[in-house]
């Protein structure tokens, strides 16, 4: 396969929908589609065809053992590679580097809450959920959003970068860990000196950066983060337990919601998934599919939400009693309405009520 040919097929399979696709020499290419990993018909990579993948990205394949990479296809496109070796054998996951950006209004989330929270000129707003739950698409089309209506300076601290920005009203200054900055807590105090209006953190993992960023948020800067937890109150916990001022973060945050991605049938066989026992069963169960799906049975995904807004009574529960918080759990509510409409099956509403 020559290089052309293995662009030609990584553009085809992410028009397909692949947010992922995994490549090792002699084994069968497989690709992620709506969560699940599937494997490609009659492809299958030869030692020779990750070499030349390898050297497109600029690295030796005889001296590397895993290295991150990015790579500009011919078609203007950009893909993240990180390349390694598995028992020895060459191989790449790849993700595609996006550069158009769903609009808000089209991500099927509560907008006029997120608009109410993101065209504040200050404060801290938190979007949590675990990897794959879709926070930064949310995210990307939060900020797009504001390059569309608002003259304003936006700083994103990524690790890695997904979402290309191009600047409208905004300018935006997209920074990466390891290429741009050494790690968000250096470049979180650089961007204080930097002007900025908004700042975008990719996650917040460490004390240092929960208090910059408290700090950024209470001195008129708009700071939009995320936070691995499994709802709201998880992640406020998170927060405290980074010893963020409780009192700090009661006069910042404007406020906090979880999300999750729910998979929605396919638009060619979800009549038949419908009727099947998978439909109602409380475990997942396999779905027969069809070569639009990749025989998975599902076609996309929908992010289902759940929030707490920080008013009067919840800055004084944030003090004190944070498990009394007023938390709007939406999710599960949502999730049971899909299935009612037949476009998901019953297990994708169990998944969200055992979180």
């Amino acid at each position: 396969m020559t290089l052309d040919e293995l662009e030609s097929a990584i553009n085809e399979w992410l028009s397909q929908g692949a947010t992922d696709i995994f490549l090792s020499e002699d084994q069968r290419t497989r690709v992620r589609i709506n969560g699940e990993v599937v494997p490609v018909n009659d492809s299958t990579m030869s030692r020779q065809d990750l070499i030349r993948l390898w050297e497109a990205c600029e690295i030796d394949p005889a001296s590397a053992n895993e290295i991150d990479s990015r790579y500009q296809m011919k078609n203007g496109g950009y893909i993240r590679a990180n390349l390694y070796r598995a028992m020895g054998n060459l191989s790449a996951a790849i993700r595609p580097i996006k550069a158009i950006i769903p609009p808000l209004d089209s991500l099927g989330l509560p907008t006029d809450l997120i608009r109410h929270w993101i065209h504040r000129r200050s404060g801290l707003i938190l979007v949590t959920g675990t990897t794959g739950s879709g926070k930064s698409t949310t995210l990307a089309s939060a900020l797009e959003e504001l390059n569309e209506s608002r003259q304003s300076h936006i700083i994103t601290l990524e690790d890695p970068i997904e979402y290309l920005f191009q600047n409208k009203k905004s300018f935006f200054s997209q920074r990466e860990l390891n290429s741009d900055t050494a790690k968000f807590s250096t470049a979180l105090r650089a961007s204080l000196r930097q002007n900025p209006d908004v700042i975008m953190i990719g996650e917040i993992r460490d004390e240092e950066t929960a208090q910059i960023a408290v700090r950024a948020a209470m001195t008129g800067h708009l700071v939009i983060t995320t936070v691995h937890a499994n709802n709201p109150i998880g992640s406020l916990k998170r927060l405290l337990n980074l010893n963020v001022d409780a009192t700090l973060l009661s006069d910042c945050l404007l406020g906090v919601f979880s999300q999750r991605l729910v998979r929605l049938y396919c638009e060619k066989c979800g009549s038949q998934s419908v009727m099947s026992a998978a439909h109602t069963s409380k475990a997942q169960a396999t779905l027969k599919g069809c070569d639009h799906c990749f025989n998975t049975g599902f076609q996309s995904r929908k992010p289902v939400m759940s929030h707490i807004l920080i008013d009067t009574s919840n800055k004084r529960l944030l003090e004190g009693a944070i498990s009394d918080l007023d938390f709007q759990d939406s999710m599960t509510d949502e999730a049971q309405t899909l299935h009612q409409q037949n476009r998901i099956p019953l297990s994708e509403v169990i998944k969200l009520e055992s979180l």
